[in-house]
């Protein structure tokens, strides 16, 4: 008896610590000096997506990916009327890693709804003016993410041909990868930016309940402790 309460209480320790684990990325942008890159914007380049890495843990279960987000950046004195409303849609795309570039495509959407948060006003540097930096945050569906690497990529639609807008900069000199490109036509590094090595993103993932799995076992378990107090 003494045995199999015991396994019984590590189970349900172990179901408690599985629900309990968590993975999140919120890479934020420097507002002091505000470093961006215009080459997923689609004034500043018609097509390219531009994309980042993130590496998932082990879990007990394959967890769920249930958001993605990035920071922003547009010219506050060029124009001041800004909202993120404006913005004429997202573009999203989810790849495999493949040898330290974006792989294969797990997920992604054109146009995908989205919302935002105002982040705080960043300094150009050299005078280059003040810029207003939001976060979006997209629904992504609930998809299984098995622990590996990850590329998420972004590309900004905007009709406003006279506006200044970029994906934030993380930070200086921090050694990261980051690509622009497209699946169809491959990818490259931002060769005119060496020094700013990280685009600024977030990604949330979320434990599947391991009760909805692990239940059943759980029930056994009991049904077993009781068979031996009853001798």
């Amino acid at each position: 008896m003494k045995n199999v309460g015991g396994a019984l209480w590590l189970f349900l320790g172990v179901l408690i610590q599985a629900d309990a684990a968590t993975y999140s990325v919120d890479r934020q942008p420097m507002l002091d000096p505000a470093f961006g890159f215009c080459g997923m914007v689609s004034t500043c380049d018609p097509a390219n997506y531009g994309a980042e890495n993130f590496t998932v843990p082990v879990f007990p279960v394959a967890p769920l990916l249930q958001n993605i987000s990035f920071y922003a950046l547009v010219e506050t004195s060029q124009d001041p009327d800004f909202h993120p409303s404006d913005l004429s849609g997202i573009s999203w795309l989810l790849m495999r890693d493949s040898g330290g570039h974006p792989g294969s495509v797990v997920a992604g959407a054109e146009n995908a709804p989205y919302s935002y948060t105002y982040f705080g006003e960043g300094l150009r540097p050299n005078g280059l003016g003040t810029y207003s930096i939001y976060r979006y945050d997209i629904d992504v569906p609930d998809m299984s993410l098995n622990a590996a690497t990850y590329w998420v990529a972004f590309r900004l639609l905007d009709t406003d041909t006279q506006r200044s807008f970029y994906w934030a900069r993380h930070s200086c000199c921090s050694g990261g990868s980051n690509f622009v490109g497209t699946p169809a036509t491959g990818w490259t590094s931002p060769v005119y930016l060496p020094n700013f090595d990280e685009f600024a993103f977030g990604i949330n993932v979320v434990p599947v309940p391991s009760a909805a799995f692990l239940f059943p076992s759980a029930l056994a378990l009991l049904g077993l402790a009781k068979r031996s107090a009853s001798r």
